[in-house]
């Protein structure tokens, strides 16, 4: 039996322009004071990312619980959509692939804002079994390899704008680094 082609697509500055994270982060910042510090010691470099997207993600917890807030924020999200990347998202999941978005954003929403372009799933960082899963660079392949195994799936795609997402990328068929 023939594996179902998987086509990875990246969220932040990849299917949209910019990054939903951090513009999160800023709009809420005199909401949420505590982020000006996870701000200034990430900046200082006094923790690393993980540590302070962990730490932010906690902080906007209460918000990103808030169906009213997600509602809004996707609204700004869909503004901000590449169309190219979305139609080929599009094209892709028309030809019988498994279309998905993973990012390194709080899952709250990413998976939210994938279902709504019409992705088969979403994943973004989030806590799993009290460990915050941050789904960044080498994180984004160990989730994959998790949930999306290549005995499983045959990886025929994978969309990103980072560099840090090499590996991923690298284990593709195919791949395309947007810029």
């Amino acid at each position: 039996m023939a594996k179902q082609q998987l086509a990875i697509f990246d969220l932040d500055s990849t299917l949209i322009m910019g990054d939903s994270f951090r513009s999160l982060i800023l709009k809420k910042m005199m909401l949420r004071p505590q982020l000006i510090l996870f701000l200034s010691l990430r900046l200082l470099r006094l923790i690393d990312r993980k540590s302070f997207a962990q730490k932010s993600h906690n902080a906007l917890a209460p918000l990103l619980a808030k169906q009213s807030f997600l509602d809004s924020f996707l609204v700004s999200l869909e503004s901000r959509v590449n169309q190219e990347v979305l139609a080929d998202a599009q094209d892709r999941k028309k030809n019988g692939q498994k279309v998905i978005l993973i990012s390194a954003s709080p899952h709250e929403y990413v998976s939210l804002f994938a279902r709504k372009l019409g992705f088969d799933e979403g994943h973004g960082s989030n806590w799993r079994n009290d460990n915050y899963q941050h789904l960044y660079a080498r994180g984004k392949l160990d989730f994959a390899n998790e949930n999306f195994s290549q005995k499983s799936y045959k990886w025929s795609y994978a969309i990103s704008d980072s560099l840090s997402d090499a590996d991923l990328l690298n284990s593709c068929e195919n791949h395309k680094y947007w810029k």
